[in-house]
């Protein structure tokens, strides 16, 4: 089967902008399952040691999205 020197090029072209496509959506769902953590830090105390401390938290903040049902 021959193939016009055109339509290997249109479907070099098509598949260029499918992968980028493809690799956008990836980007994109990977984004909306990650977390964001916020760390929250204490002010310093003495500990019952006599050892200067801080507490260091971490908080998920995650979005309050609606169930897709």
């Amino acid at each position: 089967m021959a193939y016009g020197v055109k339509s290997l090029a249109e479907l070099r072209h098509d598949r260029h902008f499918q992968q980028q496509r493809d690799a956008a959506e990836k980007r994109d769902a990977h984004q909306e399952v990650s977390p964001t953590i916020k760390m929250v830090i204490g002010a310093w105390y003495l500990d019952q040691f006599g050892n200067q401390t801080r507490e260091i938290t971490a908080r998920d903040q995650r979005p309050n999205f609606p169930d897709k049902r």
